[in-house]
């Protein structure tokens, strides 16, 4: 699992409309955070759950993906 930026304009790093996701790999993946990842064609991100953790700044929420 790895904390990362969703984008909507592929690899770019000034998107201001980025979101945090916990993106959630297969058992034998390597993933580190802010991993910059490319979606395979015919496969998708998909929403399974969501995942809280405490930061400096509170209790954040965000998504929890899987690419299917």
């Amino acid at each position: 699992m790895a904390l990362t930026h969703a984008k909507s304009i592929p690899n770019s790093i000034y998107d201001p409309n980025k979101i945090l996701v916990l993106l959630v790999g297969e058992e034998n993946s390597n993933l580190y955070d802010d991993l910059k990842i490319g979606i395979p064609k015919g496969k998708c991100v998909k929403q399974i759950g969501i995942y809280q953790y405490e930061s400096k700044m509170g209790l954040k929420t965000v998504s929890a993906v899987t690419i299917k």
